[in-house]
């Protein structure tokens, strides 16, 4: 048998790996006959000591924090563990509450990128893509658009298509981020969001006086010790739309300090020219453990959207109705309903019963009304019910 022949550096990068990985053996081997724990998400773990010094039933007890969500056990579309329903790290299936839980792997298989994508796949939920709110207009001459935005005038409650859905069949639910309420007309996008949790009905618990439709919380990205990772995507479609977001984890303090950031640029096009939806979105957080039981979280966001987004209601004609009315106007000065095509007077306008002057004007023109019947309206002519309450518009 010929002996191997190798010189000594050939040797060292052989044999220095072959030693390390034999000492290691009896230590690898020792932890695995011996695992560790697994423990439980939100429950006091018991952990033995080793140390020879030991007595037997000596332990010593590791509690998680109630209020911090783990996604160590999400698996695809699975998530076992919510704070909704009561503020606490709680199993799903020990809560008496209807909730839904969708994880960014659900969000990315469904091209989900807002609260609306995310109702066209869940139970009880309408989003705009399937629903439009009966939302009044402010002078109740109308539907609202919800969905391509809008708002009431006087009463300042601006509308937008984030708020263009309902749970239950209720309402549009009120919107948190991380279990803090939040605005609801500024929609969330998944290009910094966890998870998104949806608790249908009210829950007093969580928002004391919210909505009854329930809520909807988005659970935003934070910064990570455990890895360093970069992600970019890009999609558009047959209408032109273009979107890319980037984000990035970057651990700069092992188990002390790390950052995360993420920027979005959105911009959607429709079927309808030239309607449009262009958002751009750039969010920060960072983890910082100074000490081995205190963490400090810090996240910031930036908001820009301009948009011209289209129609989802039919046009309806008022124009018909008032060119067959006579085209009528209303005159200021003498409280009257005139024709614009014949000058006819058609009816009346008065605000305030109190007037006599205009009350007594009222009267006078029900009565020359052609087939006004007294013994409908009484002798003052604009009684109803036998209450004197009816200063209004009357149509002539």
């Amino acid at each position: 048998m010929t002996p191997l022949k190798m010189n000594s550096d050939r040797a060292r990068r052989f044999l220095t790996p072959l030693l390390a990985l034999t000492v290691a053996l009896p230590a690898f081997a020792q932890v695995a006959n011996n695992p560790a724990p697994t423990p439980a998400e939100g429950k006091p773990v018991k952990v033995e000591q080793t140390s020879e010094n030991s007595k037997e039933g000596d332990k010593d007890l590791l509690q998680l924090s109630p209020f911090v969500v783990t996604t160590s056990r999400d698996q695809g579309y699975y998530a076992a563990n919510t704070l909704a329903g009561s503020r606490l790290n709680t199993n799903l299936a020990d809560l008496g509450a209807s909730i839904s839980i969708i994880t960014k792997q659900q969000m990315e298989d469904t091209a989900s990128t807002d609260i609306n994508d995310l109702f066209r796949y869940e139970v009880n939920t309408e989003g705009s893509l399937t629903y439009t709110p009966g939302t009044q207009s402010f002078r109740n001459d109308g539907v609202l658009d919800v969905n391509a935005g809008g708002t009431q005038g006087n009463s300042v409650a601006s509308l937008t298509n984030a708020q263009a859905n309902r749970v239950r069949g209720l309402g549009s639910p009120s919107a948190a981020i991380n279990y803090y309420p939040s605005i609801a007309a500024l929609p969330f996008d998944s290009y910094n969001t966890q998870s998104v949790e949806i608790s249908r009905g009210p829950n007093s618990m969580l928002f004391g006086l919210g909505s009854p439709a329930g809520i909807a919380n988005q659970t935003t990205a934070s910064a990570q010790f455990i890895k360093n990772s970069t992600s970019i995507s890009c999609r558009t479609d047959q209408y032109g739309s273009f979107r890319s977001n980037h984000s990035f984890n970057q651990s700069l303090i092992a188990g002390k300090l790390a950052i995360y950031g993420a920027a979005l640029y959105d911009d959607r096009r429709f079927d309808r020219k030239p309607a449009s939806d262009k958002t751009k979105r750039f969010y920060g957080a960072i983890t910082f453990k100074p000490f081995k039981k205190t963490t400090i979280k810090v996240n910031f966001e930036n908001y820009t959207n301009e948009n011209n987004r289209p129609n989802t209601l039919t046009p309806r004609d008022y124009v018909t109705q008032w060119n067959l009315a006579g085209q009528p106007y209303y005159d200021a000065a003498s409280h009257k309903i005139l024709s614009l095509k014949t000058g006819k007077e058609l009816s009346i306008l008065v605000n305030n019963a109190n007037n006599t002057t205009y009350a007594q004007t009222v009267r006078d023109f029900v009565r020359g009304l052609p087939g006004y019947d007294p013994t409908k309206r009484g002798t003052s002519a604009t009684a109803f019910g036998g209450t004197d309450t009816t200063f209004n518009f009357y149509n002539g």
